[in-house]
């Protein structure tokens, strides 16, 4: 189980941070309490994922951000995925 104080890394070295690289982050969820942090890290956080205070995702990739449109209910669970194809 990860917490807000324990960030997935994901090293610099790893094929996955190549601009032409497809991936996928995906997993469930559950907020115990209200709080911000980063939930998976890609080298040194050129791409993240993280949790703002509010309960939204924000997925960043090379400078471009995507937000959750609704924040996340403290004590549901949720499934999440963020998907980057084509390099963009």
């Amino acid at each position: 189980t990860l917490s807000l104080h324990d960030a997935l890394p994901i090293s610099a070295a790893s094929r996955l941070l190549a601009a032409d690289a497809d991936w996928t982050v995906l997993g469930w969820i559950r907020r115990d309490a209200a709080g911000a942090g980063t939930l998976v890290s890609m080298g040194g956080g050129a791409r993240s994922l993280t949790l703002t205070a509010d309960g939204v995702l924000v997925a960043s990739s090379g400078g471009t951000a995507a937000r959750s449109d609704i924040g996340l209910e403290v004590g549901r669970w949720t499934h999440v995925a963020v998907v980057q194809a084509g390099g963009g």
